[in-house]
Formats: C-alpha cells, sequence, structure tokens
C-alpha cells in the first residue's frame, strides 16, 4: 500500500494527516506530531518510509510544499481538552491542529468522525 510522500505503509491508516486552509488555494498543512509519528513508526519498524529519513522529511514537507504546523499553546490547551474518544495522544494533537487552525482535515483514521468537535472539518473519504 502507498502511503503519504511514497511511504508504504503497513496499517490501514496514514499517520500524516493534511489540512487545508477554509480560503480557497490555502495552504496544505500537516501538524509537527505526525512528523514525529511517521518517525517512530518507521523506528519501530511499523512504517516503511520508502526512503532514508532525510530524504523522507525533505520530500513530505518542502517537495510537497506542505506546511510543517508547530505545536502551541493553544493547539495543546484543546488537545488536552478533547474527548478521550482515542487512546493516542497524537491524534488528538492533529484534531487539535485542525480545529485551533480552523483547517479541513483529511484522514482515514476511523475514530475521527467520533469527535463532534470536528464537524465541518472532517475529510474522512
Amino acid at each position: 500500500m502507498s502511503g503519504c510522500a511514497g511511504c508504504r505503509v503497513r496499517s490501514k491508516t496514514c499517520p500524516i494527516l493534511y489540512g487545508k486552509r477554509s480560503a480557497p488555494g490555502g495552504q496544505l498543512m500537516i501538524s509537527a506530531i505526525s512528523v514525529w509519528e511517521a518517525l517512530y513508526l518507521a523506528r519501530a519498524g511499523r512504517l516503511d518510509l520508502g526512503f532514508p529519513r532525510e530524504v523522507w522529511l525533505h520530500k513530505a514537507t518542502f517537495d510537497a510544499k506542505v506546511e510543517v504546523v508547530s505545536i502551541s499553546k493553544g493547539i495543546a490547551a484543546r488537545a488536552a481538552q478533547l474527548p478521550l474518544h482515542h487512546r493516542d495522544p497524537a491524534d488528538r494533537f492533529i484534531i487539535a491542529t485542525a480545529l485551533e487552525l480552523d483547517t479541513r482535515l483529511i484522514s482515514l483514521d476511523e475514530k475521527f468522525p467520533l469527535y463532534e468537535e470536528l464537524a465541518g472539518h472532517l475529510f474522512a473519504g
């Protein structure tokens, strides 16, 4: 299965989630926690990036023209307030990032639709 930025994912979902600002022609974005999660899963042998780490980072961000969004205190605070539908705190940071930045969140994660807060933000196609 081919995943984000050419990585070969060994699960049904890709840990890299892209959001797009609401404005027409908006910037594609990715949470910094998604970069951490992809590299962590690759190190644990659960994700094959398809490239050495540095090459993958360049391809997944610079080459793909994807902005990496840092975790702000607002994002951290919102992530801490989200319901615990998802046991993975990284996924709550991704959700909080989309909400704080008022972006669309594109994900195949089956638990994201459980978050009522994502109504109008989630594209789960």
